[in-house]
């Protein structure tokens, strides 16, 4: 899952507009059962400790949300 800083504004998922314009980007990598497996982070813009804590929280919430709408709760592979 990727998010991108827009003016202090943190968004989940952007458009390829939005990933322009961002001054930093967060891709999150997380396992089946929500575990972090990987990030990187790109763009010239800096992220806190805290913000990056609070990315990683939402985007494997939403991993994961994803995965149950996508594999109806199985998450067996």
């Amino acid at each position: 899952m990727t998010a991108v800083d827009l003016d202090g504004e943190i968004m989940l998922d952007p458009s390829l507009d939005e990933e322009t314009i961002a001054s930093s980007k967060l891709t999150v990598i997380s396992g089946l059962q929500g575990a972090l497996a990987g990030m990187q982070k790109s763009g010239t813009g800096t992220l806190s400790v805290e913000e990056i804590a609070r990315i990683v929280k939402l985007a494997s919430s939403k991993a994961m949300q994803i995965r149950d709408d996508l594999f109806g709760g199985s998450t067996d592979g």
